[in-house]
C-alpha cells in the first residue's frame, strides 16, 4: 500500500468538520524600531577608559576628640572710661582738651584748642603735639 493510500484509509481519525469553524488569528510579523545610537569618537574613549588606581587625598578620621557643642567664651564688657572731666587721658601733669585738634600753644598751629606745655604722655599722641618723639609733648 502506497503513503497516500494509508492517508485516505486512516481517515476514519480525523475529526470531523464542523459547520461553523472557529478561523485561527493570522501571525504576522510586525516589525518593532531597534534603537540605533551613533557614538562619538569622545563616548568610545570614555567607554574604554578603565579606572588606574583608586586613592584617597584626605585620611579619614579615626578618632573623635571633643564631645559636645562647642560653647563659646562670654563677651567680656569693655572696661568703661573713667571720667575725664574733659580732659584727654593720653597725656599727664597738664589738661588736654577733647577737642576735634589741639595745637601747642605759642607755636604754629590754629587751634581750635591750645594747651602750655611740656606734658608728658601716657598713651597714643592723638594731636601729634610730641613732634620729636621723646614722650614730651610742647617742650620746644
Amino acid at each position: 500500500m502506497s503513503p497516500q493510500a494509508s492517508l485516505i484509509s486512516d481517515a476514519s481519525n480525523v475529526a470531523p468538520a464542523t459547520a461553523n469553524p472557529t478561523p485561527k488569528p493570522k501571525r504576522t510579523a510586525t516589525p518593532t524600531p531597534t534603537p540605533t545610537a551613533i557614538a562619538t569618537e569622545a563616548e568610545v574613549q570614555e567607554a574604554t577608559r578603565s579606572i588606574a588606581r583608586e586613592e584617597t587625598t584626605v585620611r579619614p578620621v579615626d578618632e573623635v576628640t571633643s564631645v559636645g557643642t562647642r560653647v563659646p567664651e562670654p563677651v567680656v564688657a569693655a572696661e568703661p572710661v573713667p571720667e575725664s572731666n574733659g580732659c584727654d587721658s593720653n597725656y599727664a601733669d597738664v589738661c588736654v582738651p577733647i577737642a576735634s585738634d589741639v595745637d601747642c600753644a605759642g607755636g604754629s598751629g590754629n587751634g581750635p584748642a591750645y594747651v602750655d606745655g611740656p606734658l608728658r604722655i601716657v598713651g597714643s599722641d592723638v594731636y601729634d603735639l610730641d613732634r620729636d618723639g621723646d614722650g614730651i609733648a610742647c617742650d620746644a
